[in-house]
């Protein structure tokens, strides 16, 4: 897990796992609401792939909201597939070279 504080207050987190091979999941992402279009997001995900490179990882997979998926794409992150529910919100398979 990555977790970004403000003044010893989290703030923004991820996690990541290895899924198979050299692919690598990250996931998870979440930024407290007064946090959000501050950069939060990005740092903590930048971290997260920061930290599986460091472990092998020559790719990231990441099962993306629909809604947060240009997000992501600005990220490098590239959609595939079809959109599938999960937890009852629409979400779609993304992934990036690393």
């Amino acid at each position: 897990h990555i977790v970004m504080y403000d003044d010893g207050k989290p703030i923004a987190t991820s996690r990541f796992y290895k899924e198979h091979g050299d692919t690598w999941h990250a996931g998870r992402i979440a930024v407290i609401k007064e946090y959000r279009g501050t950069g939060c997001g990005r740092k903590v995900l930048e971290k997260a792939e920061e930290e599986m490179k460091k472990l092998g990882a020559t790719e990231s997979f990441i099962s993306a909201q629909t809604q947060a998926q240009g997000f992501y794409e600005a990220l490098g992150y590239k959609a595939y597939g079809d959109v599938y529910p999960e937890e009852d919100i629409p979400h779609i398979a993304m992934k990036k070279e690393l």
